[in-house]
Order: C-alpha cells, then sequence, then structure tokens
C-alpha cells in the first residue's frame, strides 16, 4: 500500500472518535469497527498489504492468540487519541485510551505495510511491544520485534511512488479495493490450476505411450 493512499485512509479516520470493536478475522486481517461506522479491514499480507471495506466478508476461524486478547482488551471501546502515518514510512499508527477498572491505559496499534516484513505490533506509552502479530527475530531482520523490548523506529527514506488520485469517494475506493485483489488471485490461481492439469494430462499421455499396444 503506497504511503499516499495510507495518508488519505488517514484523514478519512480522523472523523471517528472510538473504536467499537476490533478483531482478527483471518490470519493476517484485522476487522476494525469505527464509532457506527462500516467495517475497516486491514490485510496485512506480506508484499501485498492493504486495506479495504467488504460488508459480508466471514471471519475464517476465532482467533485467542496473546495478540488476540492484548487487542481486544487494549483497543475495543478505546477512545482515539490520534491516527498519524509517519513521516517517510508506510506506517499508521492508531493511539487509543482505554480506562481500566484502575487507571487509563494509553496504547499504540502500529500498523506497517512495508512489504517483506509487514506487521501490527502493540506498543505502550514506552514503545515496548506488548504483543504482535509477528515476532521477528534479529536474525532475519536489522530490527527485532519481540514481546517486552523497546520496538526500534524504522529511519525515514525517500519513497519512489506514483501520485495517488483518488476518483470519487474513499469509501468507494475501499471496496473497489478488495473485488480488484479478488480477481487478480481468481486469475492466477486459473493459471496455476491449468498448469497442474496439463501436467497431470502430459504424464498420462506419456504412460499410455508407454503401453503395449
Amino acid at each position: 500500500m503506497k504511503r499516499s493512499e495510507l495518508v488519505k485512509v488517514t484523514e478519512f479516520l480522523q472523523q471517528y472518535r472510538k473504536i467499537s470493536s476490533i478483531q482478527r478475522v483471518d490470519d493476517s486481517v484485522l476487522k476494525i469497527f469505527f464509532d457506527s461506522g462500516l467495517p475497516l479491514f486491514v490485510d496485512l499480507s506480506r508484499n501485498d498489504s492493504y486495506m479495504f471495506i467488504k460488508e459480508d466478508f466471514k471471519r475464517a476461524k476465532l482467533y485467542n492468540a496473546p495478540f488476540d486478547i492484548i487487542l481486544n482488551k487494549r483497543f475495543s471501546n478505546g477512545k482515539i487519541e490520534s491516527i498519524e502515518v509517519e513521516e517517510g514510512n508506510r506506517i499508521l499508527r492508531l493511539c487509543v485510551l482505554a480506562s481500566s477498572s484502575y487507571k487509563a491505559m494509553r496504547t499504540v496499534l502500529q500498523l506497517e505495510f512495508t512489504g517483506r516484513n509487514t506487521n501490527a505490533i502493540i506498543v505502550d506509552e514506552e514503545e515496548v511491544v506488548l504483543e504482535a502479530m509477528r515476532h521477528i527475530d534479529a536474525s532475519v531482520s536489522f530490527r527485532s520485534v519481540k514481546v517486552g523490548e523497546v520496538l526500534e523506529k524504522l529511519p525515514p527514506r525517500e519513497l519512489k511512488e506514483k501520485p495517488f488520485v483518488l476518483e470519487g469517494s474513499l469509501e468507494d475506493y475501499l471496496k473497489e479495493a478488495y473485488q480488484k485483489r479478488l480477481h487478480v488471485r481468481l486469475h492466477d490461481l486459473k493459471i496455476q490450476k491449468k498448469a497442474q492439469l496439463e501436467k497431470k494430462i502430459a504424464k498420462l499421455v506419456e504412460m499410455m505411450h508407454s503401453l503395449d499396444n
């Protein structure tokens, strides 16, 4: 997802004051209800992360990992303090204030649309990682993402992107985003299945020719 797209979505979300509910509905997909509006889905698949709106999206299964528990506890019914995109990065930071039985907890959900290392990371006021969709070890990346450690900031960089031109409403754009990717995935799946069938046919023909007359 382009940074300019993230900025547009952020500007749209700044009208809301509360997160009614948030949950994971697929391995890499979050569903967020802002106030009483339509649900916003955040797909954090590696190398193809984006946001979309889909009214009849079905949850794959019930997720109850530590990440999901903290996500629900810290962000459901939370008051939005700020929504911003980091300068020089494809990172959206959603800061929420949630009231517990004894004190208010300020928490940040950091959504990173950074290609191979795309991630959703929950940090506290001190930028200490509480949980993450993907835990990343220092052996596979220059920045580790581990519970209990301070999250190192990604340095800003010059992003070479084509200008993003929004035609129509952002809501329509987010609805079309899902349909476009669904079309591409179906096309790729057809090519894959066709190749598999052709391989099987070639193998059967070869076996047939090897039989005695």
